[in-house]
């Protein structure tokens, strides 16, 4: 369906749309848009990032890259929370872009980000099980 939006760009595989309750000055939203199956269009529905097909990814960095450089700001996050842990909201694979970040919003990853010391032997198995996967 059709929701009124104010639309930044639609490459190919993607929509980027400004967020209707945004946290800071353009933050915009980057959603995988349709693939084509058997030479028709349809609308692309991926929850989770790791079962969208590689080319819907094609598109997101370098928009972000390009909504930044039109804000003219210094200072943003580009950020993908997947799984409700995670708190991801909506029930789509979605990049989100926000620049101008104000203070009460920076995501800090220093001394009290929590650690989890591990064991050598958890991380070669933790290793190979993603060495195999990819």
């Amino acid at each position: 369906g059709k929701i009124p939006s104010f639309k930044i760009a639609e490459p190919e595989h993607s929509l980027a749309f400004l967020d209707i309750n945004p946290i800071s000055k353009g933050h915009t939203l980057v959603i995988p848009k349709h693939i084509l199956i058997y030479n028709t269009y349809h609308e692309y529905h991926a929850v989770l990032l790791h079962v969208l097909p590689d080319l819907y990814l094609a598109d997101i960095l370098p928009l972000s890259k390009k909504i930044a450089g039109a804000l003219e700001v210094k200072d943003f996050n580009i950020v993908q929370n997947i799984g409700k842990l995670a708190f991801q909201h909506v029930p789509q694979s979605t990049s989100t872009s926000t620049s101008s970040p104000s203070e009460a919003l920076i995501l800090k990853i220093d001394e009290n980000w929590p650690h989890c010391p591990s064991h050598r032997r958890s991380l070669r198995r933790i290793y190979w099980r993603m060495f195999r996967g990819i």
